[in-house]
Parts: C-alpha cells; sequence; structure tokens
C-alpha cells in the first residue's frame, strides 16, 4: 500500500527561542489528544541554524519566525530561503526581508496616523515628547529603563547604559504612550495572525505602564472582558490592515485601545504560540501536500563582502612556510618566499599574454 502525500509546516526559528512553539506542541497537557496529535503532524520546528547549512530543504510551507533576533548576515541567510522556495512556488509567511521590524514598524505607524506617539533610534537627535523609555529594537524583554520626564533624566539614562558596555546602536528612544484607565489600570490586547487568519488571544490588565500579563488582582469584570475579546474579536478588520502593511503573515500584536483608536506596541514575530484550536485552523490552510522524499537544492551560495578570498599563491606560501617550520628552515624562508613571489607574477603575466593572444 503507497503511503498518502505528507503535509508540513517547517517553523524557522532561532535555536535557542523554539520554546514558543515547542510548549504548544508538546507541554501544553489543556491540548486534547487529538488536536495535538494533528499539531505534531502538521508542524516541524528548523532552527535557522540547521537551515543556513543545509544544501537542500525538504518540501513544504514555512514560516519565518524570530525575525527581530537575526543579524544582517542571517537576515540574508534566510532570503537565500525565502527566494529557493518562491521558485519552486512554496507558501512562505514573514519575508525575512520586506517584513517590518519594531522600528520601521512604530515609525510607520506614526506617520499613517495610527499611532499618536512617535520612536527614535538612540543615536539620533530627533525630538520626541516626555516621558519616554529607553528599550531594545530586537528582543522582547520590555523597557530597559523607568518612565523619563526630562532630557537631563534621558541623558543620563544614556550615559548608565553606555558605562555598563550595552549597544547604543540597536536601543530606541519611544514616547509614552497613556493607555491607562480613570482607575489608573493599564491594559494589553493581544491578538495572532496565522496566514490569513487573526485570532483574538488575551487581554491583559496590570496597575504597571508595562503589562507583560494580567496582575493577580484581576477582577470579574476584567475577566469577564477577555473572554468577550477573545470570542468577539471585535477588532479583526483593523488588525488585518496593520499586518499587512507590516507585511507579516505570522506573529502576534500587542497594542491597546484609546478612544476607540488601536495604538500599537509591537508585532512579535516568534510568540508563544496561539491556542492550539487556533494554531491548527490556521495550520490546516497554509499546509500543503509533499512527497515525503522531495528535496528543494539550494543553488545559491551567501558570500559576506567580509569574506577574506584566498587565492591558490597563499596556500602555496603558507604550505612552504609549514614545511620549512618542521624541517627548521627557517632561516632561508625570506628568499625562498621572493622566490615564489617572482614565480607568481611570470605565470600571470604569462596567462595574460596568452589571453590576448587568443584574442
Amino acid at each position: 500500500m503507497i503511503a498518502p502525500p505528507r503535509a508540513m509546516i517547517y517553523y524557522l526559528c532561532k535555536r535557542r527561542h523554539q520554546y514558543t512553539i515547542r510548549w504548544r506542541l508538546q507541554q501544553d497537557f489543556d491540548v486534547d489528544v487529538v488536536t495535538r496529535r494533528e499539531l505534531l503532524r502538521r508542524l516541524c520546528l528548523l532552527s535557522y541554524e540547521t537551515a543556513f547549512r543545509l544544501r537542500s530543504l525538504p518540501a513544504g510551507t514555512y514560516i519565518f519566525a524570530d525575525l527581530e533576533r537575526l543579524s544582517p548576515e542571517e537576515t540574508e541567510r534566510a532570503a537565500i530561503i525565502w527566494h529557493t522556495l518562491a521558485e519552486h512556488g512554496y507558501c512562505r509567511l514573514n519575508d525575512p526581508v520586506r517584513s517590518m521590524r519594531r522600528f520601521e514598524l512604530l515609525r510607520h505607524l506614526r506617520e499613517h496616523g495610527i499611532n499618536d506617539f512617535d520612536v527614535r533610534r538612540l543615536t539620533d537627535s530627533r525630538a520626541l515628547r516626555f516621558p519616554v523609555f529607553i528599550r531594545s529594537e530586537n528582543d522582547h524583554e520590555g523597557s530597559k529603563t523607568t518612565l523619563l520626564g526630562l532630557t537631563r533624566e534621558l541623558d543620563g539614562a544614556i550615559a548608565r547604559l553606555t558605562a555598563q558596555g550595552r549597544n547604543r546602536e540597536d536601543k530606541l528612544v519611544v514616547e509614552f504612550c497613556d493607555v491607562a484607565d480613570a482607575a489608573g489600570i493599564y491594559h494589553r490586547y493581544g491578538a495572532h495572525i496565522v496566514g490569513r487568519r487573526i485570532f483574538a488571544s488575551n487581554l491583559f490588565f496590570s496597575s504597571h505602564w508595562t503589562v507583560k500579563q494580567s496582575s493577580d488582582s484581576t477582577t470579574a469584570a476584567q475577566a469577564a472582558a477577555e473572554r468577550m475579546y477573545v470570542e468577539t474579536n471585535p477588532h479583526e478588520a483593523a488588525l488585518r490592515e496593520i499586518f499587512h502593511m507590516a507585511r507579516i503573515e505570522y506573529g502576534r500584536i500587542d497594542y491597546a485601545v484609546v478612544k476607540d483608536h488601536i495604538r500599537v506596541f509591537e508585532i512579535n514575530t516568534n510568540p508563544v504560540a496561539p491556542a492550539a484550536a487556533h494554531l491548527l485552523v490556521g495550520a490546516r490552510e497554509i499546509d500543503c501536500t509533499t512527497d515525503p522524499a522531495s528535496r528543494i537544492p539550494v543553488r545559491r551560495e551567501f558570500k559576506p563582502p567580509w569574506r577574506e578570498e584566498l587565492s591558490w599563491a597563499h596556500w602555496v606560501s603558507r604550505g612552504v612556510h609549514t614545511l620549512l617550520w618542521k624541517l627548521h628552515l627557517l632561516a632561508i624562508e625570506a628568499p625562498v618566499q621572493r622566490w615564489l613571489r617572482r614565480t607568481k607574477r611570470w605565470l600571470v603575466r604569462n596567462r595574460e599574454r596568452s589571453a590576448l593572444d587568443q584574442t
């Protein structure tokens, strides 16, 4: 009996951060067995570190997650995988080059009137409205400082980060967006996108302005508000437009609502995975049927501009040095190497003459 074709989605992220999806697949014990089995059949974790070494890729759908943590070199390596898949017509989510990262997204949303708060790089002199805070562009650890209300406080915070040896190039200065209600409670909505599907996931409340999760003192009214949000998904249309603008097809958007207007804080491309039922619905739509043995050759090689190109003459010179060192003849290395260089120049000139004669 011939086995049916395999359906598979490959989830690409940094090896150290696979826990965001692994937890949902293997450790979320609230997921029923049938759903878990189907998710495990459809989804396969693949680290960027492994993918970059492959000469051929397994055929399937690819989710390019964890884009914020890719270095410039890794982004270009991921782009080779993206274009290789594109040439063969496979589904891909999150273009590693065109998808907006945090700085570009926040600046873009500000310029298009969606956000009413601005952002600049730490090394930029753009004027901002106080209070502000400092955060990294590429992680999800939140603010590096308290709220800074004056220029001298910002300058002092920058000086402290510099004294600690912290990199300035990946730090952002962000205007504070006050989303507290009349009781001083801050809120943060979270919604996932998986392909074409958008799911309302959670609504957190906190007395602190950095809202990572709901506080232990969540009221019955707040719990009811979260249930209503998850069930009704009231901002789906507006979020779809923002995801499209950001060119992101997988991730979680964190935002607040102020006077019926959405204010976006970030889009995380490697969030804790959405609820298993939501993830499965999205996975079924982006999955594709493939032959288990089908592979896609990666023909393009990544060549960083800083790679030293070593000629055959380098290896000859190095080999001669090693040989003379082992024979305890380093005293004669200088004249031998000079003779090798003269020989190399003579060979190059002869090759150039032969090329001219042939033309």
